[in-house]
């Protein structure tokens, strides 16, 4: 006996199968033999009733076509906006400017209003009105709103309301530094500087920006005053490209953030016994965002380095031939690009640069100009970030790779080494932490190891460097977040270097060669102590040499003189990278 288990859903959907009348009790049997006979009948022939109904239009509010209507623009309002204020009332075009100052160029507003008067409403067009507004930097607040109104066609009536900033700021700053075993004597130094800077957001009434800064400074060492320094530079922003050809239209609706950059900048250094040098810096460059990427144009930069040097200088040069390619006038005419890009997926971050820079390239084909202080090189770098964040904790690292490609001449010579204020330098804070800036290197070489001052800078045509830390939370103290890190530093530098002053015995292990690759490396690891105070970071760093490649010759430069209290303390403001 099989028996069936029957749902209420199971009994429902039966019933809704059989014609209601036949389980009526109450009905009349014979009526009942007629419904049974009629449905016999339709399953011999089955049929289907069909309706055909006719669907109701759709509604045509949902989806509404909209074009720009008046087109109101208030460029000076007030957080308290005065009931009684009179506004100047001027037409450019098609869009009314409603202004109660003349603080800006009116012609200037109306070239970023993206929102035009009888053209067709596109969001894209709104955004980069309110875009171009926030970074333009002279309005603190940007408010547009668009309301409908209905005519023969639907229209949008846009008012943009724009709320200036302070059109000035003045800063000013005073810094301490010490410099223990300077490069060029090992004596401490204790500095003083002060820096003045004015920056105004709004210069010429069309938003351009302008920042000049000056700076002295001086170092007290043995001699008293042993240092002083002096700079001036001067930048201007346009907020726009300013070229000699028009871009298409297509070109601009695609590119943000796009303007123009002049910069000047002048400096002068007296080291007393040892060197005068005096400096000039000049560039014209375009900057501009194209679909997230970031992009650096500079076509024309212009760097002179005039250096007078003293007895002590010529003495170190002596030693050291290779001094002279680094302590030298100098004359970069050239260009420089750049690129650079972000990208985030959950809590990983990466960041990649890519810069190069010639000089040269053209006016070197004047002989006369090639042969005399015009350096001539490409150099190539690429720089790469990861970090993946946590609630208390994080992992970052960074790889960077750059490479100086020297092909000039110099009094019928040819140059070996990029101009010291262009070359490679490992160690300090922020850069292998276990070496003194400016201590590592190049290669494996000991030619700087084997002089009677063993404290000068070493320079270099080519790097490699890889950096890891771990960073973690330790506690909070009166609101300072107080922080801690392990990380490893992985690189070198190297350059073409030669014993003597003719130039003719290379040393081979100061010059970059992938079989040496591992004796040249060199690692450094440690750990840190940082203060976190939001708007800043102060890092105390402790490293060790891990392997020195200046002793690849005694079990490969491993541990070699480790002690507990040989370590290299580094002070840093901010990350390392």
């Amino acid at each position: 006996m099989v028996i069936t288990k029957w749902a209420r859903d199971d009994i429902y959907a039966e019933v809704d199968t059989v014609v209601a009348a036949l389980i009526d009790p109450t009905l009349d049997p014979f009526e009942q033999v007629r419904l049974l006979d009629s449905l016999r009948k339709k399953m011999d022939k089955p049929t289907i009733n069909v309706v055909f109904k006719q669907r109701t239009d759709a509604d045509t509010n949902h989806l509404r076509q909209f074009y720009i209507g008046t087109v109101k623009v208030y460029p000076d309002q007030t957080l308290l906006q005065d009931s009684v204020m009179n506004y100047v009332f001027t037409r450019i075009g098609n869009i009314d400017i409603y202004r109660s100052s003349d603080r800006f160029k009116l012609p200037f507003i109306v070239r970023n209003v993206h929102l035009i008067p009888g053209a067709r409403y596109n969001e894209k067009d709104y955004y980069r009105t309110v875009n171009t507004f926030n970074r333009l930097g002279a309005w603190q607040s940007v408010d547009v709103s668009l309301k409908e109104r209905y005519d023969s066609v639907p229209y949008l009536d846009t008012e943009i309301k724009l709320y200036p900033a302070l059109k000035r700021n003045l800063k000013i700053d005073l810094e301490a530094s010490r410099n223990i075993a300077d490069y060029l004597t090992t004596s401490q130094f204790f500095g003083l500087g002060v820096n003045l800077s004015l920056s105004n957001r709004n210069a010429y009434r069309e938003s351009i920006q302008t920042s000049t800064n000056a700076r002295y400074g001086v170092e007290f060492g043995s001699n008293f005053i042993q240092t002083l320094q002096t700079n001036l530079s001067h930048s201007i922003y346009f907020p726009n490209l300013i070229l000699p050809f028009r871009l298409k239209k297509s070109t601009l609706e695609n590119i943000t953030n796009d303007r123009t950059v002049f910069n000047i900048n002048g400096a002068y250094t007296i080291r007393r016994q040892i060197y005068d040098v005096a400096s000039l810096n000049t560039s014209w460059g375009y900057e501009w965002t194209s679909k997230k990427i970031n992009w650096q144009f500079v076509p024309l930069n212009i760097e002179y380095t005039n250096l007078n040097k003293k007895d002590s200088l010529d003495k170190l040069i002596a030693n050291i031939p290779s001094l002279q390619y680094a302590f030298n006038d100098g004359f970069v005419v050239g260009m420089i690009g750049a690129m650079s890009t972000a990208w985030k997926k959950n809590n990983h971050y990466s960041n990649l640069k890519i810069r190069v820079e010639e000089s040269g390239a053209l006016l070197g084909l004047v002989k006369s100009i090639e042969r005399n202080n015009l350096f001539r090189f490409v150099k190539t770098e690429v720089e790469y970030k990861h970090f993946i964040n946590y609630k208390k904790s994080a992992w970052a690292f960074r790889a960077f790779a750059g490479h100086g490609f020297v092909y000039g001449f110099k009094c019928d010579q040819p140059e070996r080494n990029l101009p010291f204020f262009k070359a490679y330098i490992a160690g300090g804070p922020y850069s292998m932490r276990a070496w003194q800036v400016r201590r590592l290197g190049p290669g494996s070489s000991i030619l700087y190891d084997t002089t009677n001052n063993q404290s000068n800078d070493r320079f270099g045509n080519t790097q490699l460097e890889a950096n890891i830390e771990y960073r973690f939370d330790l506690t909070t103290v009166a609101g300072i977040k107080v922080k801690s890190a392990l990380f490893a530093d992985i690189g070198n530098i190297w350059s073409t270097e030669y014993s003597d002053a003719a130039a003719t015995q290379k040393i081979p292990e100061a010059s970059f060669n992938l079989s040496r690759l591992g004796k040249d490396i060199a690692i450094g690891a440690g750990t840190s102590i940082r203060f976190d105070f939001d708007f800043f970071l102060i890092r105390f760093d402790w490293a060790y040499q891990i392997k020195n490649p200046r002793y690849s010759d005694i079990k490969g430069g491993w541990l070699y003189d480790l002690r507990l209290l040989n370590g290299q303390f580094q002070l840093g403001i901010n990350y390392p990278f």
